[in-house]
């Protein structure tokens, strides 16, 4: 209209509406509706994309579990080497490398998931740094029967330091598979929490079957409650 360009939005109710006043041809109305939505569906973004599979997926997360199984070796046969203190200088050098590297990467379009990968192989790096820790203070000796309860403390701090380090990741990160060092940091502490609790002998391999069956059930729950309420596939 002399320059003028009006935008409406369009509803199929409307074309029906139209067809009923004689506007449209009625059986010309699927046809229209189909060609609209085609021409006015929304091209795909770069994001989009990434949240789909494909085989470039599929070797970023295969690269990503590789390359921590390979640090954990690394490290551990690093401690041979230079003991506590080498695996806390390692864990500290490579998780600041793999940081600092995944921030770069995350911001950059087309890149969020390797950088979003890197980041959580430096939240791996967490644990390690404090498994260090604990053979530099004796955690990790020989100790007397009345502190049989050490185990369980030592393993407990590592998987606290993981579930922190994935909590602080997230809350900066939006990275779903951040999702996945937290859920195994939380049912690990709560097994050994249970183990502790449980005395002496600790829990059964039955009751830790049990356990785990019900613990995976209460995920599945609150990851299905989470899914609803955030824009990320947690």
């Amino acid at each position: 209209l002399n320059g003028f360009e009006m935008k409406l939005q369009i509803e199929k109710n409307a074309l029906d509406w139209a067809a009923r006043q004689g506007l449209l041809d009625g059986d010309q109305v699927e046809g229209l509706w189909h060609g609209l939505s085609k021409r006015l569906r929304p091209a795909p973004t770069a994001e989009t994309k990434e949240n789909g599979f494909s085989v470039q997926q599929l070797l970023w997360y295969s690269g990503a579990g590789i390359v921590m199984l390979a640090m954990s070796w690394f490290l551990l046969q690093a401690f041979e080497l230079f003991s506590g203190g080498g695996i806390v200088a390692l864990s500290v050098l490579y998780g600041a490398g793999f940081a600092a590297m995944g921030a770069w990467l995350i911001g950059k379009p087309g890149q969020r998931v390797p950088g979003g990968l890197l980041i959580t192989l430096a939240v791996g790096m967490v644990p390690l740094a404090v498994f260090g820790i604990e053979h530099m203070a004796g955690m990790w000796t020989n100790v007397a029967n009345g502190q049989r309860d050490m185990a369980a403390i030592r393993q407990l701090l590592m998987e606290g330091s993981l579930i922190a380090a994935a909590l602080t990741a997230i809350r900066f990160v939006r990275f779903p598979f951040l999702g996945l060092p937290l859920a195994a940091g939380v049912w690990l502490a709560s097994m050994d929490l249970l183990n502790l609790a449980a005395g002496v002998n600790g829990l059964s391999f039955e009751a830790q079957q049990q356990f785990t069956l019900g613990f995976g059930a209460l995920m599945v729950a609150i990851s299905t409650i989470v899914d609803r309420r955030s824009k990320e596939d947690f």
